[in-house]
């Protein structure tokens, strides 16, 4: 069957009908012959312009060759020794990763072969996850097999943790064991102070412990574990703790329990006015009443923050919140779902527009009946289903007709958006779900740049959520950060049906939920608390919404001011009393963003990065110290060499180096192991070597589908038209 690349060229046929016309009623025969090769000749060029070709099945046979991936780096040393026999059999051997590099998935990439089972020599320890390598093997019509070796006996400390912190402040580490032994686990000890620290067992691999510290300073920590194992360096860990003086922050209004729960962490200083001196002393300023706005602008600007916690009942510039009448908060949102259901979306392993379909239809299932929903799908045009319409009318409706969407097509991401465009016109919110990704034809037309530019000019917010286990995380956070929104991973998206469900609840439970999880504040962190009460508020264009109740209602909203970073509580009162008490985490996290750096108001100050063999020790400082370079006024940089794990000190400021990152995590990667499977590969043994032979040779007939283009030889039979067009018009004397 022929198929089409570009059949939309196939309409020039119609500019052929005047000059068949023109031929059948001409008398001469010699010019009805020449008519008639021209309406030939000019179809074969159409048709040859429309990318015609068809599908063939191909039947490939490899050669007796086995390509070996062998990870060389230093972790893989106490891999027993896999000196491979294959008799008969041509062995490629490639490196993929070496020394203190561990990026399997770039080793493997630049690699792999079309219609190739490799057989992968690693302990699948990576410096970098796999997402997303299985597909790019399939996609070459190829497979990873492992051979797992035998290991050493070996084990390896560190410790996770605080690098900086202030004088009282409780700190949680984490006492790490890497481990290849199966039957016999490894205790760690912990020293501080020529003391031994008493350790909490959490599982069989790691270990905690509690530390406060009560002088500003360096402190040392030392882990060590008593084994003789391949390597001597991973036995003992360093960790130098820098003691800094607390940051200064201002709360205006009177001495109160939230400034209290803040003074483990900070300096908390107290005033009913701004005084004349807030940008030389104060990191941050916590406003918990109405405060006069002219008199912080100017200190947000340059680069210190605010965080307000007071009622939010009046316009300020300065703000990321703005009021709102009271029955306007509880009016349901005005959504648009737009539907990627293109090719791309649709063969992925994990099937992504089933994904896409799933979450659409979940939420158009949950939401209350007062949200206005719509929905269009696209490929590379946009279809729309409904334009958006309160649920309460058209739930099923809606339900049924993005259950029956089937995936075709290449993707041009901004048809989508342009979708959009032409249908909404007010302010709203743009849901768009797809997988990103851009293929040839849309690099052709430019749907990145134009998608990005249609998104930094919606009147909506739009938020992606991306699917499919190939998705362009990168593109789809940058179109929602152009369009006021934010991204969310299909796993994240059930949040979405917080994020709009203003109004619709019978009863409002004040429960908190993270809508945002990627910024500082909200990263890796769940909300368990709820508030008493919320104001009637919305962000404003520009602003991150972070944290929301289940019924819709604004609770934490952030955005930048010029240089400065400001955060606004718009529920609970004005102490935040019940955060306080369920959820602290919140608020301090909060305040650890609004302050930012803690060295920029300090005179001197000399910071020192702890570091690892194979790499360079990055300094900085206020002062011109030898070896390093002025970067800017009061900013020199440098690197600095160590000779060997331990403490060491540079201009009287103690830092740690460890050993060499590559030897840390040791043995097998299990969770790395569903790659293998994934892409049709086994796992063997050293001795499997006949067995690796047949089966990676049996698994060698392969039938793949292929395109056959077909323009080149309607071009030649074009062109013999003509030819002999020409020689008949010679041949006859005819001009």
């Amino acid at each position: 069957m022929i198929n089409f690349g570009r059949p939309e060229i196939l309409i020039l046929l119609i500019m052929n009908i005047p000059l068949i016309y023109h031929g059948i009623n001409l008398g001469d025969k010699t010019k009805k012959y020449i008519v008639l090769s021209k309406i030939i000749t000019f179809s074969i060029f159409v048709i040859a312009l429309s990318s015609p070709f068809i599908e063939t099945d191909q039947e490939l046979r490899e050669d007796d060759k086995i390509v070996v991936l062998e990870d060389q780096s230093f972790s893989n040393n106490i891999l027993d020794d896999h000196d491979l026999d294959f008799d008969g059999v041509e062995v490629d051997r490639r490196v993929i990763a070496s020394g203190n590099s561990s990026n399997l998935k770039e080793g493997v990439v630049r690699n792999i072969e079309e219609n190739e089972s490799h057989l992968l020599v690693s302990d699948l320890q990576s410096d970098d996850d796999l997402d997303g390598l299985s597909d790019k093997v399939v996609e070459k019509n190829s497979s990873l097999n492992l051979l797992k070796a035998e290991t050493e006996d070996e084990v390896s400390v560190s410790i996770d943790g605080p690098e900086s912190t202030v004088p009282g402040a409780r700190n949680l580490y984490k006492v790490n064991i890497y481990s290849t032994l199966e039957d016999e686990v490894v205790e760690p000890s912990v020293v501080y102070d020529g003391e031994e620290v008493p350790l909490e067992k959490e599982d069989e691999n790691t270990w905690t412990f509690d530390k406060m510290f009560s002088d500003e300073g360096v402190e040392e920590l030392k882990a060590e574990v008593e084994f003789d194992g391949y390597f001597e360096s991973n036995k003992k860990y360093y960790k130098a703790v820098d003691v800094r003086e607390k940051p200064e922050i201002l709360v205006l209004g009177s001495e109160n329990p939230l400034g209290g729960h803040l003074e483990d962490f900070y300096e908390v200083s107290y005033s009913e006015d701004i005084p004349s001196d807030i940008d030389e002393e104060y990191y941050t300023v916590i406003a918990t009443e109405g405060f006069e706005e002219t008199e912080v602008l100017e200190y947000v600007t340059e680069g210190n923050g605010l965080i307000y916690t007071g009622e939010v009942n009046e316009e300020y510039n300065i703000l990321p919140a703005t009021p709102v009448e009271e029955e306007d908060s509880t009016d349901g949102a005005e959504i648009m779902l737009v539907i990627d259901a293109s090719t791309s979306a649709g063969e992925t392993e994990q099937g992504s527009i089933q994904e896409a379909i799933s979450i659409a239809y979940g939420l158009v299932d949950n939401l209350p009946y007062n949200n206005e929903v719509g929905a269009l799908v696209y490929t590379q045009e946009a279809n729309l289903i409904t334009e958006p319409e309160p649920l309460a009318y058209n739930r099923d409706e809606l339900m049924d007709k993005i259950s029956r969407i089937e995936t075709e097509g290449n993707t041009f991401h901004h048809k989508g958006l342009r979708g959009v465009e032409e249908v909404m016109e007010d302010e709203g919110n743009v849901i768009m779900i797809s997988d990103g990704i851009i293929h040839p034809l849309g690099e052709n037309v430019d749907t990145r740049e134009k998608s990005l530019d249609i998104a930094s000019r919606l009147d909506q917010q739009l938020i992606t959520v991306g699917v499919g286990d190939r998705r362009d995380e990168d593109f789809l956070k940058e179109l929602s950060s152009r369009g006021n929104g934010f991204y969310l991973d299909s796993d994240d998206s059930g949040r979405l049906s917080f994020a709009f469900d203003a109004g619709g609840a019978e009863e409002r439970t004040g429960e908190l939920f993270v809508v945002d999880p990627n910024h500082f504040i909200t990263r890796d962190f769940e909300v368990s608390a709820q508030a008493l009460g919320y104001d009637s508020v919305e962000p404003k264009r520009g602003a991150d919404l972070l944290v929301s109740s289940a019924e819709g209602d604004e609770f934490l909203t952030s955005w930048n001011y010029g240089l400065g970073r400001v955060a606004a509580f718009s529920g609970d009162d004005k102490y935040l009393s019940n955060i306080v008490d369920q959820e602290p985490g919140l608020i301090t996290r909060t305040v650890s963003w609004a302050v930012g750096d803690t060295e920029r108001h300090r005179d001197d100050w000399l910071e020192i990065e702890s570091g690892r063999e194979g790499e360079s020790i990055e300094v900085s400082s206020s002062e011109d110290l030898e070896g390093l370079n002025r970067e800017s006024e009061d900013l020199y940089t440098g690197t600095i060499e160590a000779d060997e794990p331990g403490f060491h000190e540079f201009n009287g400021k103690t830092y740690s180096f460890n050993y060499n990152s590559e030897i840390e995590r040791i043995g097998y990667n299990e969770e790395n192991k569903e790659l293998i499977g994934s892409t049709g590969g086994e796992i063997y043994s050293v001795g499997d070597e006949n067995r690796i032979v047949e089966e990676l040779k049996s698994s060698s007939d392969r039938y793949v589908s292929d395109e056959k283009s077909l323009t080149k030889y309607l071009i030649l039979a074009g062109l013999a038209v003509l030819l002999s067009e020409i020689g008949y018009r010679k041949f006859k004397g005819v001009k």
